[in-house]
């Protein structure tokens, strides 16, 4: 089955939170991808503020992963990923902080025919300024660029270069299992 949003499935990448589903991009990364590694997603919970994202919060070998589904926008390069809390039902949306005890933020980046999954740790994310430290810095959401984006701005081609260091692609599903089960 091919995992990308232009496939004849019909897929639901965005699943409607008030239905109680999770996004078809979860359960295909779990089918094609997770569970061919040995590993199993437990504690899974969609997080229903960030549902535009395919936001799923899980645990996996004793680690907290966060999941989102990157999403392209139309007036710039790259694709948009929301990443933030509420650390209260009527408080402000905030960073993730580094010390919020998520340790992986998994990141699925698409461009039919070509996908792939961004593995950033916790700690990567606290250094580049997208997770808070101790509630200081952090953003809500940031840009990925998978290899195939070419962007121009050098701002963009500095973040490209350090999230490429931690993306796999997984068009070739071989290929891809091998290079997915050393980071995950």
């Amino acid at each position: 089955m091919n995992m990308t949003p232009n496939n004849p499935t019909g897929a639901s990448w965005y699943a409607d939170p008030s239905q109680g589903s999770l996004p078809d991009s979860f359960n295909l990364f779990q089918e094609q991808f997770l569970t061919p590694l040995g590993k199993t997603a437990a504690n899974i919970e969609q997080e229903k503020e960030s549902a535009e994202y395919g936001a799923v919060r899980f645990e996996m070998d004793g680690q907290t992963c966060l999941f989102r589904q990157a999403k392209h926008t139309p007036k710039k390069i790259g694709q948009f990923v929301a990443l933030w809390k509420r650390p209260s039902i009527s408080g402000e949306i905030a960073p993730f902080d580094r010390d919020d005890g998520i340790d992986k933020v998994i990141v699925l980046a698409d461009e039919h025919p070509r996908f792939g999954v961004f593995v950033f740790p916790c700690r990567l994310l606290a250094e580049k300024d997208i997770f808070s430290e101790q509630s200081i810095g952090g953003k809500r959401a940031f840009r990925v660029y998978a290899p195939w984006v070419m962007p121009s701005a050098a701002q963009a081609k500095r973040a490209k270069i350090w999230q490429c260091a931690h993306f796999v692609e997984l068009t070739d599903t071989t290929q891809g299992l091998a290079q997915l089960a050393k980071v995950l």
